[in-house]
């Protein structure tokens, strides 16, 4: 008897940006679980909403692991900045906002 399966859901991953010490720890550690991931990449990204900063550090993180892997997981992967700071909630709905696009 043969099995029809029905695709994958689409999932989309938010993780606010919030710089720390442990940040590019937590990021690289992240990222390396998006890589191994045996989902079908064509059914999930990530968003990083970042609230904005003086010093941009969520998506210069970002650029600079993404310059160090050569992985086509990065193109799952979108960092919103946003313009005014909305703290954790208001990085969380921007997240959303940008899901449902």
């Amino acid at each position: 008897m043969e099995m029809d399966f029905a695709p994958a859901p689409k999932v989309v991953v938010i993780y606010p940006g919030y710089y720390t010490a442990d940040t590019p720890n937590d990021f690289a550690r992240a990222f390396l679980s998006f890589e191994r991931t045996t989902y079908p990449r064509s059914q999930w990204r990530v968003v990083i909403p970042e609230n904005p900063s003086a010093h941009g550090s969520t998506k210069y993180l970002v650029e600079s692991l993404r310059s160090l892997s050569s992985s086509d997981v990065w193109s799952q992967i979108e960092v919103v900045v946003r313009e005014a700071d909305g703290g954790f909630t208001g990085a969380n709905l921007t997240g959303l906002s940008s899901a449902r696009a």
